[in-house]
């Protein structure tokens, strides 16, 4: 098939490119014409608007002029807006006031306060964003801003051994200086080991506290003049406790459930891992009936002492922790502060514990001058040393004691006999 191709006119396409070029150009210089018309229209509202026009006439002005183009006309409202967005981030004396009295509340005093608002007033938006950010990991690591301190509560008393003694706690911060992450961890970590203490400590109080109660109830029993003496002791076995319980009067029953007590709590605390002979040396300890009055008394004594004592140290531990929150308080702080509490409580405790063991030095020595007995305060029978004595006395007042006769036989009192040392 033959294609037939039609002739093109070079000088048409010639005449064309020209004529699209010329369009083109005319086209800019009419647009030139009116950017230029609009300029000097704008240029003549400027010349004509005084310091006291107000932004809304001078956009009034632009709307009416014919001259002004509807793409620049349509920018009126925008540029409003932007001026009001301006306008009401503008620093003011309004806002000054109330960035001072925000930093005040966090301990800044007034000269400063102001000094600091004023600064930021001054800032950018974004170096008021950073300011921000820096003032405020600045609180949270050290609690405040400046040097002035917060009004204080008034501190309520804390109770020990029943009895109110008015303590000034100080102010405690073991996390000074962390950054807020570090804290968070720390405290953690400090409420989580402090939380073990705080309920073991509550579980030895309650123990304390019942064998307290029950050192009581003996010392009562004892003061009471209806325990065994003299031919009553036949129904006590060697270590003081009833061979046969009915046909001894409720005073004595009761002081041997009592005395029962401690061992079965003895037992509880050391666990399975207690041996027979530890648990006789705790039984050689305890104020059981073989004693005579007067040695039941100062043994009682020194176990209420004692018993006191502990409570006290854990009653300030448990005071402390409930001050200052079980993640604020290290287990350094809770030592000093605790002993600190408790000081003179514990120098007076430990005073009477004195006077006790000087009372049973008096007794002792009381009854080597009358009876011409001397003894040494050696609860082993081992021991080798020579006293010279006359007579053996009863061996309940001297239990865990030890002497030797005129012929330098050695003797071991366990509260009913005395028995020959091999």
């Amino acid at each position: 098939m033959v294609q037939i191709v039609q002739q093109r006119d070079i000088g048409e396409d010639i005449g064309k490119g020209i004529g699209t070029a010329l369009s083109t150009l005319g086209e800019k210089l009419a647009q030139h014409r009116s950017d230029k018309k609009e300029s000097d229209a704008l240029e003549k509202l400027r010349s004509g608007w005084s310091a006291e026009t107000t932004p809304e006439e001078k956009a009034f002005d632009v709307m009416q002029d014919s001259n002004i183009s509807a793409e620049t006309k349509k920018s009126i409202p925008k540029l409003f807006s932007d001026m009001a967005k301006k306008k009401q981030q503008e620093w003011s004396p309004e806002k000054q006031k109330e960035l001072s009295s925000a930093f005040q509340g966090v301990g800044v005093d007034e000269e400063k306060a102001n000094n600091y608002a004023n600064l930021y007033g001054q800032l950018t938006t974004g170096g008021q964003t950073e300011a921000g950010k820096i003032l405020l990991d600045n609180v949270l690591r050290d609690g405040n801003l400046g040097e002035k301190q917060q009004a204080k509560e008034p501190q309520k008393p804390t109770k020990l051994l029943g009895e109110e003694v008015q303590y000034e706690y100080p102010d405690l911060d073991v996390i000074e200086g962390l950054t807020p992450k570090e804290k968070a961890s720390y405290r953690k970590d400090l409420a989580k080991s402090n939380t073990i203490d705080y309920q073991a400590s509550k579980k030895t109080l309650k123990s304390l506290k019942t064998d307290g109660e029950a050192v009581e109830q003996l010392g009562r029993l004892s003061a009471s003049g209806k325990l065994p003496e003299n031919i009553g002791r036949v129904n006590l076995d060697k270590h003081g406790y009833l061979k046969v319980p009915f046909l001894a009067n409720e005073q004595s029953q009761l002081y041997v459930k009592t005395i029962n007590g401690f061992i079965k709590n003895a037992r509880e605390s050391f666990g399975a891992k207690v041996t027979n002979f530890e648990l006789d040396a705790f039984m050689q300890q305890l104020p059981t009936l073989s004693l005579s009055p007067e040695g039941r008394t100062l043994v009682l004594a020194q176990m209420d002492n004692i018993n006191k004592r502990a409570q006290l140290k854990l009653q300030a531990e448990k005071a402390v922790y409930d001050k200052y929150g079980l993640s604020n308080v290290d287990i350094q702080k809770l030592d000093s502060i605790s002993d600190d509490m408790i000081s003179e409580k514990n120098t007076q405790l430990e005073q009477e514990f004195s006077d006790i063991v000087n009372k049973s030095d008096e007794l002792i020595e009381k009854a080597n001058n009358k009876q011409g007995v001397g003894f040494d305060k050696n609860n082993s029978p081992a021991n080798t040393e020579q006293t010279i004595v006359s007579k053996l006395p009863s061996p309940s007042t001297y239990k865990g004691y030890a002497t030797d006769d005129k012929t330098g036989k050695r003797y071991y009192s366990d509260g009913v006999n005395w028995s020959e040392a091999k």
